[in-house]
């Protein structure tokens, strides 16, 4: 978490809990003043999240994807990649799919009183279709947060709202958790929507209502929110009709 005002997407879930349609504005700011670093953890998974793709479609191999997430990013981020693109890489490779590629994107998701707009960051970096089955693929590699099942629920139903549409306008999601397991390292669980829960665009609409309001209160009792940083990121205009 770099920004409040670039909130990652997986963090919105985190921030509304395990009972999302009851949270409260206090609840979100109460997350942020706990959970809130404003340097970021040192490194991301850009790289293993980039690597995906070409996994899928079968344009690469796991080794070669360990070999890219070793020199790509923050040193400090080497090791984390590697082993989370060993273990979905695995997977992956074993679903050969047509892939379409998404940008890592900044959704506008409300304004502030003093007009600046606030954005959720998401990274799901591809559709798949594999015969008649179509999915947006939800990495989930961070190692020491292991999300409860609503989390999962509300963090991919946002992302579907955004790229959920058109052609893929009935894409299920699949998430691919990596998060460490009960025996301290990482395991690979496979989530799709058709087994859990899709949430509506009300209901949607209502998590991003909820949480714009307990961002307006961090920000109004004096917790910084400094100007996001964009790069690498395709930004969706705020003026636009909305994307959720």
């Amino acid at each position: 978490m770099a920004s409040l005002l670039l909130m990652n997407f997986l963090d919105v879930a985190r921030c509304l809990g395990d009972e999302p349609l009851n949270a409260r504005p206090e609840n979100i700011a109460a997350f942020m003043k706990r959970e809130f670093r404003p340097g970021g953890g040192g490194f991301n998974y850009d790289a293993a999240i980039k690597s995906l793709p070409d996994l899928f479609r079968g344009a690469a191999s796991v080794e070669e994807a360990i070999e890219y997430c070793a020199s790509h990013g923050a040193p400090a981020g080497w090791k984390p990649n590697c082993e989370a693109i060993e273990i979905a890489g695995s997977y992956a490779a074993s679903q050969r799919s047509t892939c379409y590629r998404i940008p890592f994107s900044a959704v506008p998701i409300g304004r502030l009183s003093g007009g600046r707009t606030a954005f959720m960051a998401i990274k799901a970096p591809l559709v798949r279709v594999q015969n008649d089955d179509v999915a947006v693929v939800i990495p989930g590699f961070r190692l020491g947060h292991k999300p409860v099942g609503i989390e999962i629920d509300v963090a991919a139903s946002l992302a579907l709202a955004t790229f959920a549409r058109d052609d893929f306008a009935e894409a299920d999601y699949e998430y691919l958790d990596c998060s460490r397991g009960p025996l301290g390292h990482r395991e690979l669980s496979v989530y799709r929507g058709k087994d859990r829960m899709i949430f509506t665009l009300d209901e949607i609409d209502h998590f991003l209502d909820i949480y714009m309001r307990g961002l307006s209160l961090k920000i109004d009792a004096g917790m910084t929110a400094n100007n996001p940083n964009f790069r690498g990121y395709h930004v969706i205009d705020p003026n636009q009709p909305r994307m959720i």
